[in-house]
């Protein structure tokens, strides 16, 4: 019930993605703060993308995508013969197990307190500024005076998010710095303006890089 549908296509209609939200698998993962159940689903007419299709959520707060940091349910195949789309559907049949099992990640993390200078080494991969984890011994303040970071855009946006919103509505925990991470992948603009056509693409990449410094740097 209650069942919505998004999509989205890239400027010259090479990518295309759908997301559905539905809101009857909501889950609070503190007072106030409740997350809906998405499936979301991308393709391409130029052979860039395969079909994928995975399980996420959206927080309803900010509306960051939240990135599901275990791909339990999803589904990627080339644009071949070999594509099944009845395996797509039992793969899915699973998604609400997995639904419920990033929810209490993220309430566990809701509880786990972390340090500026480790949450700025989270943000730093990723952004994939190497510069902030070969200086260990540079503060927060220090890093911020060099150029290879404060010239580096996703990690300052992510570095202002944390520090001037999420930090100050769910303190200094991991929760924070990943919500300031989906804050990112979510609403920040392309790089460039050049490159704003090709947001779409840049948005699935920047999911990419949550997932996997998620599984390097937060606790599971």
């Amino acid at each position: 019930k209650g069942a919505t549908v998004r999509d989205q296509m890239s400027a010259d209609g090479a990518l295309g993605a759908i997301t559905i939200t539905l809101p009857e698998y909501t889950i609070e993962t503190a007072k106030g703060d409740a997350s809906v159940f998405q499936i979301t689903g991308r393709t391409s007419f130029n052979g860039v993308w395969a079909v994928v299709l995975q399980i996420g959520a959206v927080r309803m707060l900010c509306v960051n995508g939240q990135v599901f940091i275990d791909n339990f349910s999803m589904y990627k195949a080339k644009h071949t013969i070999s594509m099944s789309t009845e395996h797509a559907q039992r793969k899915l049949a699973a998604a609400l197990n997995s639904y419920q099992h990033e929810a209490e990640r993220w309430k566990h993390w809701t509880q786990n307190s972390i340090t500026n200078r480790e949450a700025f080494n989270v943000f730093a991969v990723a952004a994939k500024c190497k510069f902030v984890l070969g200086n260990p011994q540079l503060s927060v303040t220090e890093l911020l005076k060099e150029p290879e970071v404060y010239r580096n855009r996703a990690l300052q946006y992510m570095w202002n998010q944390y520090t001037t919103d999420e930090q100050k509505s769910l303190g200094s925990t991991h929760w924070a710095a990943y919500n300031a991470m989906t804050h990112w992948s979510t609403h920040a603009p392309a790089g460039k303006k050049t490159a704003e056509a090709n947001i779409l693409a840049i948005k699935a990449r920047r999911e990419e890089s949550i997932r996997s410094t998620v599984k390097a740097c937060l606790a599971a």
